[in-house]
């Protein structure tokens, strides 16, 4: 059984620094919400809500890949080169926001259900 699943490009703006580390290939994040007018992202211990807003011109995105021909203007051939992937006129701004667990947790009941029956 194939999985299927839909690879969608967003361009985000933060309103303030972000280490550069948490942007690393290898680290995991998690969207909430990414089709609202108000997701939420996840990156580390970090966690940013966003605003969907109009930018003023058009956002370009390229994708890095390898040099497959030279051009004879220039007298090096660049080790990679950049690959136009898409258009965008929306981005989503990103806000720090602090999340704090919910008050009174130990006041809530957990129910445990079982589906095992006691023999006697």
């Amino acid at each position: 059984m194939s999985e299927e699943y839909e690879e969608i490009l967003v361009y985000m703006d933060f309103n303030s620094k972000v280490e550069d580390d948490l942007f690393s290939v290898d680290k995991e994040f998690k969207i909430v919400g990414i089709d609202t007018d108000e997701p939420v992202l996840q990156l580390g211990n970090q966690v940013f809500q966003g605003e969907w807003k109009d930018t003023s011109g058009t956002h370009v995105m390229f994708e890095e890949g390898d040099c497959l021909r030279t051009d004879p203007l220039f007298s090096e051939t660049p080790e990679k080169q950049m690959y136009y992937t898409c258009k965008t006129d929306k981005m989503l701004h990103m806000s720090r926001i602090f999340v704090n667990p919910k008050e009174n947790q130990s006041d809530v009941p957990i129910e445990v259900e079982s589906n095992v029956e006691d023999k006697v």
